[in-house]
């Protein structure tokens, strides 16, 4: 069953690599730092970009050991979630990459 679902993933990544060939290249980035309350850093939280007109999944990562983060993306609208396990969900609006 392990081996299975294994290969239904390599399968699933290489239907994904295979559509990034066609996609537009990044010119832009968004990055940042994650930090508490404290201003400590927040290491492998996850940070997550959606498009805002219609909140599909965009790219995510997680932060370093730093709680730095950096996502590549094209010319668009979007909105950013930063969330980490027993912190509160942060989300931030009206990300305009480009000429919007």
């Amino acid at each position: 069953m392990m081996k299975l679902l294994m290969l239904i993933s390599l399968m699933a990544i290489g239907s994904v690599l295979s559509f990034a060939q066609n996609a537009p290249t990044p010119d832009y980035k968004i990055s940042g730092r994650v930090t508490d309350s404290k201003n400590v850093p927040v290491p492998f939280a996850n940070v997550v970009l959606y498009n805002s007109s219609d909140s599909v999944f965009t790219k995510g990562t997680a932060t370093d050991n730093d709680g730095k983060f950096e996502i590549s993306t094209i010319p668009g609208s979007y909105y950013l979630k930063v969330s980490f396990l027993s912190f509160q969900t942060k989300t931030i609006s009206n990300i305009k990459m480009g000429n919007q």
